[in-house]
């Protein structure tokens, strides 16, 4: 494209960037932003069953009662369940 005077090359030119950014637009669509959303949602979930984990040892170290325990980590299932 250095050479803008010469109409044939120019054409060429603009054809091969043309394709080239439909071919772009394309492997985004249909490849790159599946892939993100699947990872952005299982990182999401790997957080939250590390955050149950750490909230059980915390209040296992503190002495709380299994069964109350149990409840509070119940809890977390609406957080999962407004993830899906």
């Amino acid at each position: 494209m250095s050479n803008l005077s010469d109409t044939a090359s120019l054409g060429a030119g603009i054809a091969v960037a043309f394709v080239a950014t439909i071919y772009g637009l394309m492997t985004a669509n249909i490849v790159c932003i599946p892939i993100s959303t699947k990872l952005k949602k299982r990182l999401k979930e790997q957080l939250l069953v590390k955050e149950i984990a750490f909230q059980g040892l915390l209040s296992v170290q503190q002495g709380e009662n299994p069964r109350l325990i149990i409840e509070k980590l119940h809890g977390y299932r609406h957080q999962i369940l407004a993830n899906e």
